[in-house]
């Protein structure tokens, strides 16, 4: 007895110790499939491994309209002519930097008194759209630990690796040869194109701590782990059509393990959720509509807690918009409620070990909010800071088409305690708001153990 469970914490520790885990829905990829599939689960003590590798990249995103665009401009252009505004200069600010603060901000000051009729067909003056490739890839492992009468235990540890590169910057300001009334706030204003060549070198943005944006942006790290107790209830031949009838609710806590998105790089992106505690509720439901055709059904919902961020990238004055902030306030985060629903068929073993699924998800994000807390030298309020754009929520479906193969069903591993199974997976992005379009391509591979004690 002694010997079996020293063998079994054994065989847990290392799988626990050297692969990863599942993550949870982010704006700037597909998810994962959500659902619980229907192996071997009911019984006691059996302990399913299932090592993820996945990958995915993109240049496009879809806006707030779900109109088609850069993946770095989803919350519209960025508005660089109002970056200087509210923000305190800092004290080491070079000269040469300091003469073009103070241009810009008096170009700035001067568009925004003019009327509209005075803009004429410029009122685009001082906006760019950046364009730029983002890559991640992602190895997970998927622990599941049944205990007795039918409960369990989940334990999820993502690591994922997040990579920016090839940034450039579009001017869409206007061309100077198209005047009908400000001739001077084109793509050709002296003060504005000095602007963007100390800009686009990282002379503005290095003076307020912040890398060069063309340099990209590589970081890896964990996920937020995740640890979910649930229980499974099972029907047989509940009526006529149906094999079984299963349901399955967990309940959870989501550690904030996670790398934030609070780097000195103007499109840093959080490798799980900026540092938030989670609360996830979930529940499954699978029928059985004969020994090897299933249809099932999930839906959950994650809670996080308020976070206090010391140093955090806030708008300053309510024109700024996009990704690149250069002001860092003390503020409060309150991250909006993340929700998915799913459903999926699936064929088990309809020949040999061989099973397929596919199946549809719809995840959203609530929008956040941010509470300032202290502004520092910095002129900006709660008001101004909670209009970023980037704030907004987001949502996406999903198509989810996985194959898989259990090697169980042969005779060599069916009198064994350990059984392998190996399989491939894609799931695309097909519409949405607010998110980047990154389909996620992998494979695993997995082993259910049953243990006797």
């Amino acid at each position: 007895m002694k010997q079996k469970l020293l063998l079994y914490f054994t065989v847990l520790f290392f799988s626990i110790s050297t692969i990863f885990s599942i993550d949870n829905a982010h704006f700037y990829k597909a998810p994962l499939f959500h659902g619980i599939q229907n192996y071997e689960e009911e019984k006691d003590w059996l302990t399913q491994v299932n090592l993820i590798y996945a990958n995915g990249s993109t240049h496009r995103g879809l806006n707030s309209r779900d109109e088609k665009t850069q993946a770095f401009d989803i919350y519209g252009h960025h508005n660089l002519l109002s970056i200087f505004s509210g923000v305190a200069n800092p004290t080491n600010m070079p000269l040469d930097v300091l003469a073009i603060h103070d241009n810009t901000e008096t170009k700035r000051i001067a568009f925004n008194g003019l009327t509209d009729t005075q803009k004429g067909i410029k009122t685009d003056f001082g906006q760019g759209i950046f364009s730029g490739k983002f890559e991640t890839d992602e190895v997970i492992i998927d622990i599941n630990q049944n205990i007795k009468n039918n409960f369990f235990v989940q334990l999820n540890i993502p690591f994922r690796r997040v990579n920016v590169s090839k940034i450039d910057f579009i001017d869409t300001s206007t061309d100077a040869t198209n005047p009908p009334a400000a001739d001077n706030y084109t793509k050709t204003d002296a003060t504005w194109t000095d602007f963007l060549t100390s800009f686009s070198s990282g002379d503005i943005l290095n003076a307020y701590g912040l890398e060069n944006y063309s340099e990209g942006y590589k970081r890896f790290g964990f996920g937020d782990i995740n640890i979910n107790v649930g229980w499974r209830k099972e029907w047989l031949d509940p009526i006529d059509f149906l094999e079984f009838v299963k349901i399955i609710p967990r309940l959870g806590v989501q550690f904030p393990t996670n790398i934030n998105a609070l780097s000195g790089h103007p499109f840093s992106i959080p490798t799980g959720y900026n540092g938030h505690f989670g609360f996830p509720v979930r529940f499954d439901a699978i029928a059985g509509l004969s020994k090897d055709i299933f249809l099932g059904a999930h839906t959950g919902l994650t809670l996080f807690c308020n976070k206090t961020h010391k140093h955090f990238r806030v708008k300053t004055d309510i024109n700024q918009n996009g990704f690149i902030k250069l002001a860092q306030c003390k503020v409060t985060e309150k991250k909006g409620l993340l929700f998915d629903f799913g459903i999926y068929l699936k064929l088990d073993h309809f020949f040999k070990g061989l099973s397929a699924l596919t199946g549809y998800s719809y995840n959203k994000q609530a929008r956040d909010h941010l509470v300032l807390v202290n502004a520092g030298d910095h002129s900006t309020n709660t008001t101004i800071i909670d209009s970023d754009s980037t704030l907004q929520g987001w949502s996406m479906h999903t198509t989810h088409f996985m194959i898989d193969y259990n090697l169980g069903v042969h005779n060599f591993f069916s009198k064994r305690k350990w059984q392998p199974q190996f399989g491939f997976f894609y799931n695309y992005p097909f519409t949405g708001k607010g998110i980047f379009v990154t389909p996620m391509t992998g494979s695993n591979i997995g082993c259910n153990v049953t243990w006797k004690f």
